[in-house]
């Protein structure tokens, strides 16, 4: 971390941050939502908002400023939704920058932190994001990148030490690629397009003929079509957050 935290702080400054952070997730939802939905839905995010805060507090994890990071990171989040994806499948993944803001919130101040930044950025993904999928598309962006965190966390606790943390990384889209498999076969492309997950396998054909000619087919082409994007937006997360991360980090030397 950059920063070390406070051991204490008011409970006035806690209630205080209660209020103001849902309210500015509320207009930041109004600010750079472009459905008719926003204000409904910024409703709904505050809300939420301070249910998890309220929750956080409760159970002592976070201080006054993870509760202000946890919030930016989350409207920075769904900014960087707006902006075109560097790629669309044709299932509907977008390889694009949204998750970056969690990762070096992770690097930065945590994995508590890190995780209510996800959590909050699930409704603002989804539903005020071009081509966020809603609730499946909030739910799933989630559940593609928060192995990016868990699993080096996991592995480099209380280690400081590139090597456990390059092996973290490297497991962590391992470990993404099969629970994507996993959870696009079963949950998102059934209830997305409507489809029994035993038809997927005969879309994935369909939209990836071309695939069939370099010799790929059936369950392995449905695999390696997941594998190999989410190989893909895994390496852009990681580099770039590390990349932005160390920027600020030197800077705050500087300084």
């Amino acid at each position: 971390m950059l920063y070390k935290r406070k051991n204490l702080e008011s409970g006035m400054d806690r209630k205080y941050l209660e209020w103001t952070v849902p309210l500015i997730i509320f207009f930041l939802s109004v600010l750079f939502g472009l459905r008719g939905t926003n204000l409904a839905l910024g409703l709904f995010l505050a809300l939420l908002t301070y249910l998890s805060l309220r929750i956080f507090r409760y159970k002592n994890r976070l201080r006054s400023r993870d509760y202000i990071v946890a919030a930016t990171g989350s409207a920075f989040s769904t900014i960087l939704g707006f902006l075109p994806p560097l790629f669309l499948t044709p299932w509907g993944m977008r390889i694009d920058f949204v998750a970056l803001p969690w990762i070096i919130i992770w690097l930065y101040s945590g994995l508590e932190t890190a995780l209510l930044s996800a959590v909050l950025s699930i409704p603002m993904v989804g539903y005020l994001e071009p081509g966020g999928g809603g609730w499946i598309g909030g739910i799933m962006k989630f559940l593609a990148s928060i192995w990016m965190i868990v699993i080096p966390e996991l592995l480099s606790r209380g280690k400081h030490s590139g090597l456990r943390f390059r092996v973290g990384l490297v497991a962590a889209i391992i470990v993404r690629s099969i629970a994507m498999i996993i959870f696009n076969y079963y949950f998102a492309i059934p209830l997305f397009f409507g489809l029994d997950p035993s038809l997927v396998v005969t879309q994935f054909e369909r939209g990836l003929a071309c695939m069939k000619i370099i010799g790929f087919s059936g369950v392995v082409l449905f695999i390696i079509e997941i594998i190999v994007w989410n190989t893909v937006q895994g390496f852009i997360d990681v580099f770039f957050s590390l990349l932005i991360y160390r920027g600020i980090a030197e800077r705050q030397k500087l300084e």
